[in-house]
């Protein structure tokens, strides 16, 4: 059925991350990590060997993740740096409204 192609379109097949996962494949994105309450490992890794990750590849398209407190602080607060101004591409946190076909499941909310 065209619900079931849907939801295998969403579903991610990959290995759940693990602290022995290679840092190009480490995606914070994928809700799993938080549903099984596996993400700390993780982001414990993070923080000591790459606390500004690159994901390229996510169901999110690719993203940075900063994992250090001293670093989120550092991109809160210097907006001459780190912007979120829609004329450098913005962010965006929410799903917006896409034809089906387009439509994925966001990490942070549950729908």
């Amino acid at each position: 059925s065209r619900a079931s192609s849907t939801m295998a379109a969403l579903t991610n097949d990959a290995p759940l991350a693990s602290a022995t996962t290679p840092l190009a494949q480490v995606d914070v994105s994928d809700p799993r990590l938080f549903e099984s309450d596996a993400w700390q490992p993780v982001f414990a890794r993070l923080r000591a060997e790459d606390p500004v990750h690159y994901c390229a590849q996510s169901r999110y398209g690719p993203y940075w993740s900063v994992s250090r407190y001293q670093d989120c602080m550092q991109v809160e607060l210097n907006h001459q740096v780190f912007s979120s101004a829609s004329e450098l591409g913005g962010i965006q946190i929410e799903d917006q409204t896409f034809p089906k076909r387009f439509q994925r499941r966001s990490f942070y909310k549950n729908q």
